[in-house]
């Protein structure tokens, strides 16, 4: 829950608002005695309107010298049909909110889908404190900004409500019901993106003016994320408040944080994994030893389905290791949990089937996999809140107890213990990280890393470990991950018309022409019959570039390797870091850490590279869209099933070429426009694009993939000309010289390729049209 506004309403402000709404101009006093004795001296006090009571029951409440707040709240956030649940039962006590030095006690329980804990906050000193599981915090904030961060304070504001009625009852209370809202309650949440779909809101006052009870429900909108909100509050006035019992005994032993939403957002995080029903998680650790003289890595793929007896899995795991010899070695195991039984395969054997390890089990094992990458809270000693705008960026400190764990388990696997055997050691760094996609409050990457310094034989010895682990929850693909492609229904899905020709030559050789997008959903596989039977007809497919081929020729290609690194990497040790401005830098690394794709090679990659990193972290945030489900990724599928050849226009290499040698100064400004249109504007773009895509509405397309050069400055213009020379006009040359020998040559291609350079004055069909080639768009009725 996002933070909420204090109890606390600018008295000078009502007191201004209650004397305009209820104090009149005073006639001018008689100094003539009166004689007529029927006149009373003076007028009755006039009667306040419910507004006006209500006003001054604020600020009587806020003058209270002791205040005690009992509530509940229960929020559900429902995303891409999944629902995330979290509920609130506490106790918040103050004293002395008037004095030099106030006091509070909170107390709540907390649960996070199924998963339950207490919680303890304290101000105490001028100090924040925090304290769940045995372990403590604390964060330098005011009293009011204590407050702020505190659940019950749900005061409702009158102007956003077009109907408020006042209810009495027989024993002199009033219940104001405020209805018809035109905005939600400014301490609902922060996000500019939140749309309202309703409200309510009541407030209960007693005979004698006193406020005793508040209640709110909304029900709002952040993107696609749908969310639900019931809050209840009742208040007291006690004489007397004792807070002593859960202050900190030592205060100096708490661990420092930024925010006192921290150990909240953690637990969450917790309580989301454990609750939901399809994730999708990649694990990467490293483990670099110059003393062992070996490279450790780890890569993991985890992806679940269901729950209870529904429940499947399937993960796969390698493991890869460099000695000191050159010698790589790798391992890999796959591990299934489907259809009630689990099953296992090390190194491509023939899978093996456990009966005894259960649904619950193989959950089990998931999650402790997957929170394993998180930061446990006895491990922190400090951490850092870092808002990106649409992703919260929580970096921790670890204690020296959390890096002698992780060495621990390292030495277990090197099988020595080198804190033993080197003659003095030092922790350079220990910590980790978690992200939080504000939109649906849901973790989008954790991370751990350690580094460590041995002395042996007066030689320093480095000894670093690191973790990153991205999460897609909920995701779109776990169960076809699983279980495999699922049977296509064409009936359960609206028919698609994307742009499609024939192109002939003189002689009457013909190729198909399919603009493609890198991004849809399960309509991509609904092509129109006559793609499909111009795709059966064909015989070969071509395309840009096949990424699993890709993929293949750098396991097998050490050549290919290096020219990679090449393309990938600053030259001569350079850093990310040192080729951004600082600002830039600061925001970028904190959404990269987002994307999960951040390793131990990251602060050395090109800028292009983050950028596109941060790309597919939106587009894998999307509830709608996704990569694998485009129809190049299909169309890849299908030809592949079919047994027809793929023909790659441009190797991998090449494409990647392209954009790494694009100029500082143009990496940087695509960069900083990616993170500046953010995630919820980047995600709305590509639906629109996608349904134009599916509707074949070429304006449309145009238009999204036409950048409005009115408001560029003129250095904006110099990178743009370049970004379309480099990756439009000197890409079309390549992809028109292959159009061209494909239609030429004996066999007949089906030649799909990014819409992006299908359509303009200098796409495919234009210029193949202006070359004497016959192009005609392939509609239904043909």
């Amino acid at each position: 829950m996002k933070r909420i506004i204090a109890l606390t309403i600018s008295l000078a402000l009502l007191f201004a608002v209650a004397c305009l709404a209820g104090c009149e101009s005073n006639e001018p006093v008689e100094t003539t005695p009166h004689t007529d004795p029927t006149v009373p001296p003076t007028d009755p006090a006039p009667t306040l309107s419910v507004e006006d009571r209500f006003s001054a029951a604020l600020r009587s409440l806020d003058r209270s010298r002791n205040l005690v707040l009992s509530y509940t709240a229960s929020q559900n956030r429902t995303v891409a049909g999944e629902v995330f649940t979290s509920k609130v039962e506490g106790t918040a006590s103050y004293r002395g909110l008037l004095a030099s030095h106030p006091q509070a006690l909170v107390r709540e329980n907390l649960t996070y889908g199924t998963y339950s804990t207490v919680l303890y906050q304290s101000y105490l000193n001028d100090a924040a404190f925090c304290r769940v599981s045995n372990s403590n915090f604390t964060a330098e904030m005011t009293m009011n900004q204590f407050r702020e961060a505190q659940l019950p304070a749900v005061l409702l504001d009158q102007e956003l409500y077009g109907s408020v009625t006042e209810v009495p009852a027989e024993d002199g209370t009033i219940v104001m019901h405020l209805e018809n809202p035109s905005a939600l309650e400014s301490w609902v949440t922060d996000n500019a993106a939140a749309q309202l779909t309703q409200a309510s809101g009541t407030a209960t006052m007693s005979a004698d003016n006193r406020i005793t009870a508040f209640t709110y429900s909304a029900a709002y909108t952040v993107g696609t994320v749908e969310y639900t909100l019931e809050v209840s509050v009742s208040i007291q006035n006690p004489d007397s408040l004792d807070l002593s019992a859960q202050q900190p005994v030592y205060p100096e032993n708490c661990a420092v944080i930024s925010d006192l939403r921290i150990p909240k957002l953690l637990l969450q995080t917790v309580g989301d994994v454990y609750s939901a029903q399809a994730m999708t998680v990649s694990y990467t650790d490293t483990i670099q030893s110059q003393a062992f003289n070996q490279i450790r890595s780890q890569n993991n793929l985890i992806n679940t389905f269901g729950t209870g007896s529904d429940f499947s899995a399937a993960i796969s795991s390698q493991v890869t290791l460099k000695d000191f010899s050159g010698i790589i070695t790798t391992n890999t195991q796959n591990v299934r949990f489907v259809n009630g039984l689990y099953s296992y395969s090390i190194n491509g054997a023939e899978f093996i089937n456990d009966a005894t390890i259960t649904a619950q089990a193989t959950r089990t094992m998931c999650e402790d996999s997957i929170l394993s990458a998180l930061m446990t809270l006895q491990s922190i000693t400090g951490a850092q809140l870092q808002d990106t705008g649409d992703f919260l960026c929580i970096t921790f400190t670890g204690s020296e107890e959390f890096a002698e764990a992780i060495c621990a388990g390292i030495y277990t696997l090197f099988g020595m213990d080198l804190d033993t055997f080197a003659a003095s050691y030092t922790t350079d760094a220990a910590g980790g990280y978690l992200t939080i996609n504000k939109h649906t409050g849901l973790a989008t990457a954790m991370g751990l890393s350690m580094k460590r310094t041995h002395v042996i034989d007066s030689v320093p010895y480095t000894l670093s470990y690191q973790v990153d682990q991205g999460m897609t929850i909920p995701s779109q693909t776990a169960n076809e991950q699983i279980h495999g492609p699922q049977p296509e229904d064409p009936g359960s899905t609206e028919p698609v018309a994307p742009l499609f020709y024939k192109v002939t030559d003189a002689e009457g050789r013909v190729m198909w022409l399919l603009g493609t997008l890198d991004l849809g959903d399960e309509r991509s596989s609904y092509l129109p019959q006559y793609i499909l039977d111009a795709l059966n007809s064909s015989d070969a497919l071509a395309v840009s570039y096949d990424p699993d081929q890709f993929r293949q020729q750098l396991v097998s290609d050490p050549t290919l390797s290096s020219q990679l690194t090449e393309a990938y990497y600053y030259a001569n040790g350079g850093t990310t870091k040192s080729n951004l401005p600082e600002d830039l830098y600061t925001l970028a690394h904190a959404v990269l850490l987002a994307t999960g794709g951040n390793s131990i090679n990251a602060p050395y990659m090109k800028a292009v590279l983050w950028e596109s990193m941060i790309s597919g972290l939106f587009l894998d945030q999307s509830d709608d869209l996704s990569a694998e489900e485009s129809v190049s990724r299909w169309l890849l599928t299908q030809a592949a099933a079919l047994e027809k050849p793929i023909y790659e226009i441009e190797s991998g290499l090449t494409h990647l070429q392209l954009a790494a040698g694009l100029s500082k100064n143009l990496q940087t400004a695509m960069l900083r426009y990616r993170l500046q249109t953010g995630l919820l504007n980047t995600n709305a773009r590509n639906e629109a694009l996608y349904e134009a895509w599916c509707n074949g509405d070429e304006t449309a397309l145009l238009e999204l993939l036409t950048i409005d050069e009115s408001t560029l400055t003129e250095e904006e213009k110099t990178l743009l000309d370049e970004y379309h020379t480099v990756m439009h006009v000197k890409h079309n040359k390549g992809l028109l010289k292959a159009a061209k020998a494909y239609i030429s040559g004996e066999e007949t291609v089906f030649y799909a390729v990014d819409i992006a350079h299908v359509l303009g004055a200098d796409g495919l069909v234009a210029v193949l049209q202006a070359e004497g080639f016959t192009v005609e768009a392939v509609t239904p009725n043909e």
